[in-house]
């Protein structure tokens, strides 16, 4: 075997030992459904596992962009992350089957509603509104269903929403993490398209039903403006 064959097969060692260490970190610090409050020994072992981890990557990425058979530090880097993205396929079915069923109770925490039937029912009833302003045909109950749709879309302003996003766990990609990451997206961009059709709802159209000269031609157009907000807020629902 000559040289270069026996460094390459090293290299595949080194990276692969360097897998399934993080692996075990990874398992280490979640097993418990979150990060577990360490102590001595535990603690010890659980550091020296993470600096191993990290060490061994370091050297790992550095033989390789020594030999130039990768590319730079930071591609290697990128590459790392990448691939540490499928974690939660790596482990066995009962575990993926916990961490899924952590994240059905977690996206049942961040919508404990039914926030598209609601939104899209505010859709619905704003389009018929429009229907009937351009008929100039004004139903007496009108105004109580902007009402409903104002204290709809007050429902969905009380969505949870976390103070700041979640942080990468020690051992790296945490599913859970991620899940959690998303849904806080999610509801954040929900929210404030929510929160602006409610202020156009409640500040401008609902006006319009407080006087008895009320201005068809007024109401139309703050109307169809309230539909394009709806209609954002609809897709992020969705």
């Amino acid at each position: 075997m000559n040289r270069d064959r026996a460094s390459e097969q090293l290299e595949v060692l080194l990276a692969r030992a360097h897998k399934q260490l993080g692996i075990a970190v990874y398992d280490g610090l979640m097993s418990s459904g979150g990060p577990p409050e360490l102590r001595d020994p535990d603690q010890t072992l659980g550091r020296l596992l993470a600096a191993v981890h990290r060490q061994t990557g370091d050297a790992v990425m550095g033989r390789l962009a020594q030999t130039g058979r990768r590319a730079p530090r930071e591609r290697a880097v990128a590459d790392r992350e990448q691939s540490s993205e499928n974690l939660l396929m790596q482990r066995p079915a009962f575990v993926r089957l916990k961490y899924r069923k952590q994240a059905l109770n977690c996206a049942r925490r961040y919508w404990p509603l039914d926030a598209v039937r609601i939104i899209r029912a505010a859709v619905d009833t704003v389009q018929q509104l429009i229907a009937d302003l351009e008929d100039e045909i004004l139903h007496d109950t009108a105004r109580d269903q902007l009402l409903r749709v104002s204290s709809g879309m007050g429902r969905v302003l009380a969505l949870p929403q976390p103070d700041q996003a979640p942080q990468p766990a020690l051992g790296g990609f945490d599913y859970m993490e991620e899940v959690e990451g998303f849904l806080a997206t999610c509801t954040w961009r929900l929210v404030a398209e929510t929160r602006r059709s409610k202020q156009l709802l409640d500040n401008e159209l609902l006006l319009h039903f407080r006087w008895t000269d009320m201005s068809w031609l007024g109401a139309l157009e703050v109307s169809q403006d309230l539909a394009d907000d709806l209609d954002l807020a609809y897709r992020e629902a969705l």
